[in-house]
């Protein structure tokens, strides 16, 4: 079967498959999938099949990554015997980032016996209440508090700091910072390709982030970005902040924009935010842990069997 490229022409056909999508994994927004469509050297295409809507992502240098996303169905996901039915008739013999709502609902043994299932565990990914982040009530949050306040006497306080939506006219400024946060981690080094993949993506969604209708949320200090996060809606009850970016050496500034994106893109909108994992990086894991998850989502590969 044929599948097309995906590009924002598509964005009316793709739109209506999102809508009552229920998974809860970041990569199933329609920002991320379009952000990542040409990162790490994939290509993503996509295909309808008897009313589903199948992504396929492909390297030419690496055969065996050739896998599909976890179809979108206006109705219940695809069962295990479905899918699989689907996945040989679209030349496909690997299922990246099914989640473990799809695993638990039709049981282990249930998709064992048409895929083999493999954890990808350093891809679960950490779910948090949109008020918890928004509100930081509690003992618990005291130390993200007692930064935010630092940085608000310094910054806030005396007007050197400001928040503000990100515009279309507005996205140069955040490439701009973009290109000084990548210099200042050397996205450029030898072993950096993950930095390098995500500085992609992330140039991607801030260009494209109006039209495909989603916000972001900048802040500037002394009339330059220092910071921003993207957000976008996973599903009816889950929001996901896809890309978060700060300079480190202003003083509380993370925290406070960390707030400001749950205030602005996520509060009253979504009942949870998904800030998706951790890459197996213990820093990482450490600074999404101190905001207490409420869940982890773990995410599975499926190979077909036969």
């Amino acid at each position: 079967m044929h599948f097309e490229p995906l590009t924002l022409d598509a964005l009316p056909t793709l739109r209506p498959y999102f809508e009552k999508q229920p998974y809860s994994l970041s990569v199933y927004s329609l920002t991320s999938i379009m952000a990542w469509r040409e990162a790490d050297g994939f290509e993503v295409s996509f295909a309808v099949l008897d009313g589903a809507l199948f992504f396929s992502g492909e390297r030419g240098d690496r055969p065996g990554d050739r896998h599909l996303l976890m179809p979108l169905t206006p109705g219940r996901p695809l069962p295990p015997a479905g899918l699989a039915a689907a996945s040989a008739r679209l030349g496909h013999r690997s299922i990246w980032y099914a989640p473990e709502d799809y695993v638990d609902a039709f049981g282990a043994d249930g998709v064992g016996r048409h895929f083999g299932i493999a954890e990808r565990a350093d891809e679960s990914e950490y779910v948090f209440l949109a008020s918890d982040l928004a509100e930081l009530k509690g003992s618990r949050y005291a130390p993200k508090r007692n930064l935010i306040h630092q940085f608000e006497a310094e910054y806030v306080a005396t007007g050197r700091a400001s928040v503000e939506s990100i515009e279309p006219e507005s996205v140069p400024d955040c490439l701009a910072f973009l290109e000084k946060w990548c210099r200042e981690r050397d996205c450029e080094g030898t072993d950096h390709d993950a930095l390098r993949c995500e500085r992609d993506a992330t140039e991607k969604a801030l260009a494209e982030l109006h039209a495909i209708g989603e916000r972001g949320v900048a802040v500037c200090v002394d009339g330059a970005v220092a910071g921003f996060g993207i957000g976008a809606r996973v599903n009816d009850e889950m929001g996901a902040l896809h890309f978060e970016k700060a300079f480190s050496r202003l003083k509380g500034l993370y925290q406070y924009l960390d707030r400001e994106c749950a205030r602005r893109l996520f509060a009253g909108r979504f009942k949870y935010v998904n800030k998706e994992g951790d890459m197996g990086l213990p820093g990482l894991a450490k600074a999404k842990k101190s905001y207490f998850p409420v869940r982890r989502i773990r995410s599975f590969s499926l190979v077909l069997k036969g």
